[in-house]
């Protein structure tokens, strides 16, 4: 809490009202979002893209590479976690 007689940093707060002066980068975005777009039932091949199985595994592999790994320390956490709630659940099991 802060003291009364320090010096403390203000926060400005600003008040945003729904009305029809909005920025037209705005506008422009929330047009964009409400325009119906087509659904096409196959992705457009990009060149030098193989298909089927190669592609399969190509494309696995480039999504593989995206995926944020847990680090050492926070993977034995989860399985020290998971290896104790096991535990309790199975105690509770045999003892009721």
């Amino acid at each position: 809490m802060a003291q009364k007689g320090k010096a403390s940093s203000k926060t400005t707060v600003r008040r945003i009202k729904a009305t029809d002066d909005a920025p037209k980068k705005e506008k422009a975005v929330a047009k964009k979002i409400n325009k119906p777009t087509k659904i096409t039932t196959k992705a457009p091949k990009k060149s030098g893209e193989k298909g089927g199985l190669i592609g399969y595994f190509k494309g696995a592999w480039e999504e593989l590479k995206l995926v944020r790994w847990p680090t050492r320390s926070a993977t034995w956490a989860m399985t020290a976690a998971v290896l104790i709630f096991t535990f309790f659940v199975c105690r509770s099991d045999f003892i009721t």
